[in-house]
């Protein structure tokens, strides 16, 4: 899967956040930063790139932000997206 992540232009950082969201699902950054090998201050960057994209989305429970990646179709209506611009 990393191989078409690199396809699809993610960074070496949004595909180890992705998959880690993937892995441990709903979390927290501290989580999330230690799945994925990232550190905290690149995950906040790294997230909102991902956010922008569609690929991740978040939540807030008592003042407390959790993220969550959507499946891998996902992926897949982005392209359609990103397509269905570049016609327009």
């Amino acid at each position: 899967m990393e191989q078409y992540l690199q396809e699809l232009g993610f960074t070496a950082g949004e595909e180890r956040v992705y998959l880690a969201l993937l892995r441990i699902g709903h979390s927290t950054t501290g989580a999330i930063a230690k799945e994925a090998n990232v550190s905290r201050s690149k995950l906040y960057e790294i997230l909102e790139k991902l956010a922008r994209k569609g690929i991740v989305s978040h939540y807030k429970k008592n003042n407390v932000a959790y993220f969550s990646a959507p499946p891998p179709k996902r992926i897949l209506e982005y392209l359609k997206e990103k397509e269905e611009h570049i016609e327009q």
